[in-house]
């Protein structure tokens, strides 16, 4: 009977040229891998497994109570798209952090502030009023931290 090894992720410092590898610590399946800086990353796979580093490397530690946890910058399409005259954008930030929310025309002219200032770890939402804009295409943008993010959103009057 074959044994299961653990599985192995693999790093690179050179941009993809070269490849090492290092124990995961687990013989779970990893699905996804994501970095939020170069220091700071999450593995997740299958059976809930989470894996982070804060050091772009090892070691790597199992993270085994996420219920109240956020791990990751995440900013959500908003809903609904197309709207008028307004719509929800909902968006996450894994550590207190300054925050700003800005919408844009296709010129990239900022055209409305939606949101400037500090804001706890957590999920967000925010109602975005697009009364004084005209019907198109516009963009949202998330920077939080070294996050940087752009959703396409549709007005239609």
């Amino acid at each position: 009977m074959p044994t299961l090894v653990s599985r192995i992720i693999l790093k690179t410092n050179d941009a993809g040229g070269s490849w090492q590898p290092q124990q995961s610590g687990t013989n779970l399946k990893l699905n996804k891998v994501r970095f939020i800086d170069p220091d700071y990353g999450i593995a997740v796979g299958v059976n809930g497994i989470i894996l982070r580093t804060t050091t772009g490397g090892e070691p790597v530690t199992r993270v085994d109570n996420v219920s109240s946890n956020i791990y990751t910058f995440n900013l959500e399409q908003n809903y609904p798209n197309p709207f008028n005259p307004s719509t929800k954008i909902k968006f996450a930030v894994p550590v207190e952090t300054e925050v700003r929310l800005n919408v844009y025309n296709t010129l990239g002219q900022q055209v409305a502030e939606i949101f400037n200032g500090r804001l706890k770890e957590g999920y967000h939402e925010v109602d975005f009023n697009a009364g004084s804009l005209t019907s198109g295409i516009y963009f949202y943008r998330l920077e939080a931290d070294k996050f940087v993010d752009v959703k396409k959103m549709i007005v239609i009057k």
